[in-house]
């Protein structure tokens, strides 16, 4: 299937509207990326934060529900989504997340993070 060029404007907008979403642009304008969507999964966002508190988390949402659990052992520590939903992470966290989540905390830390990266 071949886009029109005004479906592939809007795409590129909505695009460029989720990025900007995750970003604070500095009065310089230096851009700097302050989440990052980790994975999404039947409509359960995973996402990263880049200036955060300590225990290494992350973050959850769906349709308007949020909550934030612990890297290492997926321990939720605050907000609640359905049964059905923390089911998903807690699977999709034991089959392959917890080493996404390492490593997309270990990339997102700024140098003036209270919280280092994630070390084992």
């Amino acid at each position: 299937m071949i886009m029109s060029a005004r479906d592939l404007l809007n795409q590129a907008a909505e695009n460029l509207s989720i990025y900007l979403a995750s970003c604070q642009v500095l009065p310089d304008g230096t851009v700097i990326r302050t989440k990052a969507q980790i994975t999404r999964v039947g409509g359960v966002i995973i996402e990263v934060y880049s200036k955060e508190h300590a225990p290494p988390h992350f973050h959850v949402r769906y349709s308007g529900k949020n909550a934030a659990y612990r890297i290492d052992n997926c321990e939720r520590l605050e907000g609640s989504l359905g049964t059905n939903e923390d089911k998903i992470v807690k699977y999709w966290f034991k089959k392959e997340g917890k080493d996404l989540l390492i490593d997309a905390w270990n990339k997102t830390r700024p140098g003036d993070c209270s919280v280092g990266k994630y070390e084992e």
